[in-house]
Order: C-alpha cells, then sequence, then structure tokens
C-alpha cells in the first residue's frame, strides 16, 4: 500500500502531524520548462489556464470500481495559473480520484468570458510570441488511478501538466485568425491533451502550489485511459 507519509518520510525526512480530512488544491505545472512554462521561456508561456470543476470523488472499492464519500471542490472555477483550493479529501485508503470538468453558471468575478460554457480555457504565447487561446466545452470525467492502493494522510495537489496537455496540439505549426490569434476549439486532441495531462501529487510543504521538486517526486495517481 503506498502512503503519503512514507513519501513524506523519503523525500523530508519527517512525517507531517495533519489531522482530520487533508486539503486538496489544483495547479497547473510543467514537466519540462523549455517547452512550455508559466514563466518566460524559449518554448510555449501559458498565461493562463482556467478550469471549471463540477467535482471530485474518491474512487474506491475492491475493483476500484464506485465513487466514495462526499463530493468535494463542487461547482468551483479558477486560473489554475495561480493555483487553486479544491476542499478537502477523506482520509484513508483510496483507489484514486474522479475529476468531473464541467461549466459552471458562477464564475470568479476575474474570469475571462471564454471561460462561460467551458471546461477550461487556456491563454499564452507560442515560441514566436503569437498570442494563443485553447477552448473546450464538453464535459469531462477524467480518472487519475494509483498502480496500488494509496493511502490519503497528507495533503494532495491535483496537477495539470501543460507540457502534455499541448503536446498533441502543436500550436506553433498553426496559422493565426485575422486578428493575430491561434484559436484552437473543441478539438478532440485538446480533450486528449487535458486527460493525460491531470495527476495526484503530494503537497510537501502544504502551501496549495507544486514546486519542480514536487512534479519531480513523480504523481501518486495518474491518468488511465
Amino acid at each position: 500500500m503506498r502512503s503519503l507519509s512514507v513519501l513524506l518520510l523519503l523525500l523530508t525526512g519527517c512525517l507531517g502531524t495533519e489531522t482530520g480530512n487533508p486539503p486538496l488544491t489544483g495547479d497547473g505545472v510543467s514537466s519540462d520548462a523549455l517547452v512550455a512554462s508559466f514563466q518566460p521561456t524559449e518554448g510555449v508561456q501559458v498565461l493562463e489556464f482556467w478550469v471549471s470543476f463540477a467535482e471530485v470523488r474518491i474512487i474506491d472499492g475492491p475493483s476500484c470500481e464506485r465513487l466514495h464519500g462526499t463530493p468535494t471542490a463542487m461547482g468551483r472555477a479558477g486560473d489554475l495559473a495561480a493555483g487553486l483550493a479544491l476542499g478537502q479529501l477523506r482520509e484513508g485508503d483510496a483507489c484514486g480520484l474522479r475529476v468531473q470538468l464541467a461549466p459552471n453558471d458562477t464564475l470568479p468575478d476575474d474570469a475571462p468570458p471564454e471561460l462561460r460554457g467551458a471546461t477550461f480555457f487556456l491563454r499564452g504565447l507560442d515560441p514566436a510570441a503569437r498570442p494563443f487561446e485553447v477552448r473546450s466545452t464538453p464535459t469531462e470525467a477524467i480518472e487519475i488511478l494509483s498502480d496500488t492502493r494509496l493511502t490519503i494522510d497528507g495533503a494532495t495537489t491535483i496537477g495539470f501538466d501543460v507540457v502534455a496537455l499541448l503536446a498533441p496540439l502543436n500550436i506553433p505549426s498553426r496559422e493565426a485568425d485575422a486578428d493575430g490569434v491561434v484559436r484552437v476549439v473543441d478539438e478532440p486532441d485538446a480533450r486528449l491533451g487535458l486527460a493525460r495531462s491531470v495527476g495526484l501529487y503530494v503537497d510537501l510543504d502544504e502551501d496549495g502550489r507544486l514546486s519542480p521538486e514536487e512534479v519531480e517526486a513523480g504523481p501518486l495517481a495518474s491518468h488511465h485511459p
């Protein structure tokens, strides 16, 4: 059985002392900053990455066949470039998480208008500094599972890797619209990239964000098609 406590011991030399239901956050991450990053880079720079959550639920059961417990992150939306609080997960054993994305009627005041009616909206600059946008509207249900059962006993973060998300889209090769913006709207490859980008990580310092070191340590659970 894989435990967050074991990972914390190996990576930091000490165990957390959190009690109750551990916090869950969402964050945008990069597995290769030279390809895509939230900071200026020779590759793609992501400026905004808005995601609209319907709910997140624990997957459990002897064959990992059922949704368990009270859902969290219900009706939440935010810019993962800045991180997003998603509530709490039930402490205990699990197979993984089911992340349900869907358009929300109520959005943050600073949300871009493109997020209305969408599950996610990403805006950035390609390597030639051309602006681009990726928008998807279909409801998504993404399962992130561990190869072995895991124990949720510390802070975790759902990380969305922008390198994996953008890989199928090949933004630099696309032609821009008349206004100079490259737009990708409701393409199957965007949905495929989004699903492949998602993983559940240990938030070692419990700050709600994933550092490069926390991403490099690898996910507790990842997308299984």
